[in-house]
């Protein structure tokens, strides 16, 4: 009886185990094959494809808006000086006066004298060939020729206003460079074999000249010399050789064209062609400007003409040689212009501040945020972490950012890498970093290729943008300004 008990106890035992057994290895497997199933669902980790280059098929075409022309038609204009060419010209009886109304740009400082760039017209009478001088006796004979110089040629534009105390010139002797004698009431000229440029050097305390504003442009007889040797065109202006027949016939029938406008162009192209160099990422200096960029020069140089003029200037000027319609008959649409170009930049070694801006610094170690055109600075953690990791990827490339500003008066930057010839505000939005700032209308509308780097992103999928695809609000505006470029393009398909 024990027995048969003891028996049925252990049996009893022995069931109870079995059914824990079973109960519990399909709560094992259950748990095995949802955390299989959650592996096999969750996205593997963006792809930003950051071995890409995506911006240098388009960075020439975004470079050309990036040349601050206004500036320096600005700069240009501020250094401009109105002149007036006096020589003598012997003659049997009473010696005659020939005058030639014209002007210099004053480029700088060199070797203590003030250089300023002319024509050669407006600095020697006898240019382009004396016999082109009417003189009733045979060939003229040039005497002593003087350049003056006006603070104001307004206030001396007519005879009874002369001895006005407004009207203010001082007249120079011209002597050739390389004079033993120069003193604050002689100027020297340089001119280059027949070339219709001259250089001007005056005395740094010289009546008028001492004080104005000039380029500032280092070397200026070294940066002439090069343009001379070097260039297809003369700082944006295009010089051909004639005949003297030829040039005797077109100096009875052409007008002569204004020296300031051409002197403005001129100048600017001096100042731009640095730039351009630099933002086209060449070794070499890039002598000559791309005719794109001359024809802007020369509208912006009318435009600030016309302001001049407005303003009650003296400068009565004709159409300038190879400029488009008139300004008055250009249709701009409103955008962003480049205001300043600073190079030698690199990142910081913070590259990201707190906010998420980029940092960039000087090789003298000062730093400085910059608001990218076009991009929307990362919000979440991740974004900037990735941002971060990118950016040291190019932690040493030579940086250059041209400021722009619109009709808002916001300054935002463009960053570029000139010897790579990357656009760094589009790489990050065709990479999937950041988002597009489909707020900023006017860089937009300046510079498309940031609306279709964005677009490119969230159709490939690159980066976070796989995840912002979800956004119905981002892609909407995304594709809302694609829509309203494409709307724009179709109202103006020569633009």
């Amino acid at each position: 009886m024990i027995r048969t008990l003891a028996l049925a106890l252990l049996g009893l035992a022995l069931a109870s185990q079995g059914c824990s057994n079973s109960s519990s290895e399909p709560t094992v497997g259950a748990a095995t094959k949802a955390t299989q199933d959650a592996e096999a669902t969750e996205p593997p980790p963006p792809d930003f494809q950051e071995s890409r280059r995506f911006s240098p098929a388009r960075y020439s075409a975004m470079a050309k808006r990036l040349v601050p022309v206004g500036p320096s038609v600005e700069r240009a204009a501020a250094a401009l000086v109105e002149t007036r060419l006096a020589a003598i010209e012997r003659d049997f009886f009473v010696d005659d006066w020939l005058y030639r109304d014209g002007a210099m740009v004053l480029l700088g400082e060199e070797r203590g004298r003030v250089v300023a760039l002319t024509q050669r017209f407006y600095a020697d009478i006898e240019y382009p060939d004396p016999k082109l001088i009417a003189d009733g006796f045979g060939s003229a004979e040039i005497g002593p020729q003087f350049i003056d110089v006006y603070a104001n040629r307004r206030a001396c534009a007519h005879k009874q206003s002369k001895k006005a105390p407004e009207c203010v010139s001082h007249r120079f002797r011209v002597r050739s460079r390389g004079s033993e004698s120069v003193d604050v009431d002689t100027v020297e000229s340089r001119s280059y074999d027949d070339h219709d440029v001259t250089l001007l050097y005056f005395h740094p305390r010289s009546p008028i000249v001492a004080g104005r504003p000039t380029l500032e442009i280092e070397s200026p007889s070294e940066v002439v010399e090069r343009h001379l040797r070097d260039a297809e065109n003369l700082f944006g202006l295009h010089y051909n050789l004639v005949s003297d027949m030829s040039l005797a016939e077109m100096r009875k029938n052409i007008r002569v064209d204004s020296a300031g406008g051409r002197l403005l162009i001129m100048a600017t192209g001096m100042l731009l062609s640095p730039v351009v160099s630099h933002l086209a990422g060449e070794l070499v200096n890039q002598l000559s400007l791309p005719q794109e960029l001359v024809d802007k020069i020369h509208r912006t140089v009318q435009k600030e003409l016309g302001k001049q003029l407005a303003g009650g200037a003296e400068l009565l000027l004709d159409d300038l040689e190879g400029s488009s319609e008139p300004v008055g008959r250009v249709a701009l649409t409103p955008g962003l212009a480049a205001v300043e170009h600073v190079a030698a930049l690199r990142l910081a070694d913070e590259a990201l501040d707190a906010s998420g801006a980029v940092v960039l610094a000087t090789s003298a170690g000062e730093q400085a945020p910059v608001l990218l055109a076009g991009v929307l600075q990362p919000d979440a953690a991740e974004e900037r972490a990735q941002l971060l990791t990118y950016l040291k990827g190019i932690a040493g490339a030579e940086i250059a950012r041209v400021d722009l500003r619109g009709e808002d008066d916001r300054l935002r930057s463009m960053v570029v890498i000139p010897g790579e010839k990357v656009n760094l505000n589009f790489e990050l939005l065709r990479h999937g970093f950041v988002r597009l700032d489909t707020s900023d209308a006017l860089t937009l509308r300046t510079f498309p290729e940031l609306r279709e780097a964005a677009a490119a992103a969230i159709d490939n999928a690159t980066g976070f943008a796989r995840d912002w695809r979800d956004d119905p609000a981002y892609t909407g505006a995304v594709r809302a300004a694609m829509e309203v470029e494409e709307t724009r393009e179709l109202a103006n398909p020569s633009r």
